[in-house]
């Protein structure tokens, strides 16, 4: 997983520069990533990266940093299974 990957899914996904997707991205700081565009996010990378996130962590993916971190920690685990 790439990093500069990510921030173009979520660009795309948001509707937003890919410039725009970094450390300070988050729901409270993006206009249009509602509730619905959430959802779309977290099934649009779930099908990307293969990956079935639980309640818990859908519920705390608010920022693309979280985001980041969560993908990294599933990869790491993963390794080492």
């Amino acid at each position: 997983m790439q990093e500069q990957e990510l921030k173009q899914l979520f660009a795309s996904v948001l509707g937003v520069d890919v410039a725009d997707i970094g450390t300070a991205t988050a729901m409270e700081t993006v206009a249009v990533w509602d509730s619905l565009r959430h959802l779309s996010l977290v099934t649009t990378i779930e099908q990307r990266y293969g990956v079935v996130f639980t309640d818990a962590e859908i519920i705390a993916m608010v920022s693309y940093p979280i985001v980041w971190a969560t993908l990294a920690q599933r990869a790491a685990t993963s390794a080492s299974e």
